[in-house]
């Protein structure tokens, strides 16, 4: 295969620059000293948090620019998600167009879909060409802005060539947020873990099904790896079973026939799925639920092309709900009515729900066939009240309300369910996803980074924060939004980097 790349001759992205000339001096003299028993490195140009593919992209973009920039990784490799943290026989779920980073296609060689090898390769080859070398297992504890020599100071712990704890600050004028989405893993504490006598793991530690043949496996979440592992377990011969919402943490009593049908009603006439307070389920109501019960399914492919580019194409000559609906009529033609195999559409269409709050559509490959079949099993669904509408906007498209039952606790053989039913599973695999862990360590920038770790509405367009704050691949845009934030931090870094020569 061959990589073709724009590789600017400048200065390459790297460790902790030495530093010399006048500009560089006058950056040293404002570091001022570092806390007892950690060392100091002063860094010309950007600290970049993050050695995934959004931070690669932000460190060639930079070299494109002529600025330096020191990569930390608290991992031993580059793109430790995707090397250590997938299941085998993942493959991009959009054309390889739209995932390949700034300044290098992808292979013509590789196909549509890149498997997560040569996604992987594509990485490591990315790196070579640019010459980025990341300090990895380099632990940040935290960061915060030094208003008095206004540069950003990032405490870390790491291993030293001596392989004994080294503390270090390094100190830089950029500071450049990439640890993403995927930070850390989301596994619910359900009462009875601890007793549980099969199987329990995190879709992260999820390999394939080869040790799962003939055995029953319970798949809580209905996301892309949720859906996909289900996928895997039936193709090894397992028998997988789907619970679409995770857990629910907080419940209510047991409302009555009445407070269903109010509820019913209550949803059609204000068009919810989204209860700020709360909403109903079978057998309970529970608070702050959202919209983890609902899941939009669509085809990887639509009329003959990726759904992902096709979705691109219509918002730039309908509005969202025009291109909802009709991404949805392609799915119905396509894929059937979900509904009777126990998959609830939000009211909010697909690309409306990905703009308001960012939940991404489930691009099918596969698995809806072995649903439709019977080899893969959605607990306990039932249809208890149908809507006919879709939004305020849309007539006439009929689906239906399929309440799943939430996994609540554990059993020495399996699982309860919400609604009190129990079933026994061989294993449990808890497909619940992963969070940032930005407002751990980035200290005093709530204005910017809230609680839950995305940038709030005060960082413009997501990218940018105030005093050399920026934020990468945190959009919720995938890939293709992580190359768009490394080509904008990158020309606004530079800009301020030209002027300061």
């Amino acid at each position: 295969m061959t990589f073709q790349s724009k590789v600017p001759e400048k200065h390459s992205s790297d460790a902790p620059k030495s530093f010399c000339g006048s500009r560089s001096s006058h950056f040293v003299n404002k570091i001022g000293s570092s806390q007892h028993g950690t060392m100091s490195r002063p860094v010309e140009g950007a600290i970049i948090v993050g050695a995934g593919p959004s931070g690669l992209a932000a460190a060639a973009c930079l070299r494109e620019k002529g600025v330096p920039s020191t990569l930390l990784e608290k991992a031993d490799c580059i793109g430790s998600l995707w090397k250590e943290r997938t299941y085998d026989r993942l493959h991009l779920h959009t054309p390889k167009e739209i995932c390949q980073l700034p300044l290098m296609p992808m292979p013509a060689s590789y196909p549509t879909y890149p498997t997560k090898k040569q996604f992987v390769d594509y990485l490591e080859e990315y790196v070579r060409r640019f010459d980025i070398h990341p300090l990895y297992n380099t632990n940040v504890d935290s960061a915060h802005y030094d208003g008095s020599s206004k540069i950003w100071r990032v405490h870390t712990q790491g291993f030293s060539s001596r392989n004994v704890i080294e503390k270090v600050e390094y100190a830089a004028r950029w500071l450049i947020v990439a640890s993403g989405e995927n930070a850390e893993i989301l596994m619910p504490k359900l009462p009875g873990m601890t007793m549980y006598n099969g199987s329990i793991l995190h879709s992260s530690n999820y390999k394939n099904g080869s040790e799962y043949v003939d055995k029953k496996v319970l798949v809580v979440g209905c996301g892309n790896s949720g859906m996909e592992i289900a996928l895997d377990l039936a193709n090894f011969n397992a028998k997988p079973s789907l619970v679409v919402r995770g857990p629910v943490r907080n419940f209510a009593p047991f409302p009555s026939e009445t407070t269903i049908r109010h509820a019913c009603d209550f949803r059609r006439q204000k068009a919810l799925s989204n209860c700020a307070g709360f909403c109903w389920t079978q057998g309970l109501l529970c608070s702050d639920m959202h919209v983890r019960d609902q899941v939009h399914v669509l085809p990887r492919e639509i009329f003959g092309a990726s759904t992902f580019l096709v979705a691109m194409q219509l918002l730039k000559v309908l509005p969202i709900w025009l291109t909802d609906w009709v991404l949805i009529f392609g799915t119905w033609l396509t894929l059937g009515n979900m509904a009777r195999y126990g998959l609830k559409r939000p009211i909010e269409g697909p690309m409306e729900l990905k703009h308001k709050v960012g939940k991404t559509p489930v691009l099918d490959v596969g698995t809806m066939n072995q649903i439709k079949s019977g080899n893969i099993k959605v607990d306990n669904a039932a249809v208890i009240c149908g809507r006919i509408s879709l939004g305020s906007r849309l007539h006439g498209v009929i689906l239906f309300d399929v309440v799943v039952p939430t996994v609540v606790a554990l059993t020495t053989s399996g699982v309860k369910f919400e609604d009190g039913q129990t079933d026994s599973y061989d294993a449990v695999i808890f497909a619940t996803g992963y969070r940032s862990n930005v407002s751990r360590w980035l200290k005093g920038e709530s204005n910017f980074f809230g609680e839950d770790g995305f940038p709030s509405a005060s960082m413009r367009d997501g990218w940018k924060g105030e005093r050399g704050l920026y934020a990468i691949g945190f959009t919720k845009r995938g890939l293709f939004g992580a190359s768009m934030d490394a080509t904008n931090i990158a020309e606004d870094i530079g800009r301020a980097y030209d002027h300061d020569m």
